[in-house]
């Protein structure tokens, strides 16, 4: 809560500078970006991510960028722990003053342990979003309205023994597979960052 009352108030203070530029205008100007991207208004613990962006021209911009959500649940018998991690490469195409196209390819990796037992579920896909960006002096704040990632390949390896007979061990490797498989959705993605 405490980032997004800094983001929040950093946001108030530069949005008081506004002046007659445009953030077209003002991304013409830029070579570099660095951002954090939040993923989302739900507070996960160790969420997050950044991207580096380099300008083609005002209307694109080639992006890097990396994201992982984490969660680890310590008990006295089990220890579970997730990751999932995006790493994309993505053409960031406005199609006007801040309304944007993003398309790309990402590396989606799911990694579960839940002790002594380890999964993890790869997928290779196709990436697109819309959203805007605000383009200040140097400061930008932008949303990803809507995303999808779609695999095209997929991969799974897990350590857990597929006992004939066991059901139990059998689903969990057959929900590891559907997961390399489905697509995803995500909504608001926020970031902020500095333009050079």
């Amino acid at each position: 809560m405490r980032a997004i009352t800094i983001i929040f108030c950093t946001f108030i203070a530069f949005a008081t500078q506004l002046s007659a530029n445009t953030s077209a205008s003002n991304r013409g100007t830029k070579t570099v970006s660095l951002v954090y991207n939040a993923s989302s208004f739900i507070p996960l613990p160790a969420s997050g991510g950044y991207s580096l962006g380099y300008f083609l021209n005002s209307d694109k911009v080639i992006e890097l960028s990396s994201d992982t959500i984490s969660l680890s649940v310590p008990t006295d018998s089990i220890s579970v722990e997730t990751a999932l991690t995006v790493t994309s490469a993505r053409l960031k195409w406005f199609l006007g003053n801040s309304f944007y196209l993003n398309l790309g390819l990402g590396q989606r990796k799911l990694s579960a342990v839940v002790s002594p037992f380890e999964m993890e579920s790869n997928a290779t896909g196709v990436q697109i979003a819309f959203g805007n960006c605000w383009q200040w002096s140097w400061l930008s704040l932008g949303f990803d309205w809507v995303g999808f990632f779609q695999p095209i390949a997929y991969s799974s390896t897990s350590n857990i023994p597929v006992v004939p007979g066991d059901s139990s061990s059998d689903a969990v490797v057959k929900t590891l597979d559907t997961f390399g498989k489905i697509g995803a959705v995500t909504f608001t993605l926020f970031y902020l960052g500095v333009s050079f």
